[in-house]
């Protein structure tokens, strides 16, 4: 198995611009997606810089395939922690996001895209439902 546009090995990707290391990553509830969230590389916000990614998984080969990713805030900004709902509807992150710690995105499985519904300043190094 292999990601489509990223590599992993022993928690630092080879994928420069994206992530520099996956600090947090989870399966959906369903077993269909995958969410990593890490760091990007220091000073970098060129425009394919992004620190959550959404991965679907293709069971026949095994790829994941990037479906959505975002730049949460701003470059200087690590996702710690990922975690799915218990429905996989709703994803937190948590980590050192500038001004909001938490931040609670909807996943819609038709288009595969996130979107903020709520975030709060709580120091959110994890995160659970």
């Amino acid at each position: 198995a292999q990601f489509s546009g990223l590599v992993s090995t022993t928690g630092m990707t080879v994928n420069p611009g994206v992530l520099q290391f996956v600090l947090s990553a989870e399966w959906s509830p369903d077993g269909i997606y995958v969410a990593a969230g890490g760091d990007v590389p220091f000073g970098n916000a060129a425009s394919t810089t992004r620190n959550i990614m959404i991965y679907r998984v293709n069971r026949q080969t095994g790829d994941f395939i990037l479906v959505d990713s975002l730049l949460i805030f701003s470059s200087s900004s690590n996702v710690n922690t990922v975690q799915w709902s218990p429905n996989g509807i709703y994803l937190a992150v948590g980590g050192s996001l500038d001004f909001d710690d938490v931040v609670i995105y909807k996943f819609d499985r038709i288009t595969e895209k996130l979107s903020r519904v709520a975030s709060a300043d709580s120091g959110g190094t994890s995160t659970l439902w």
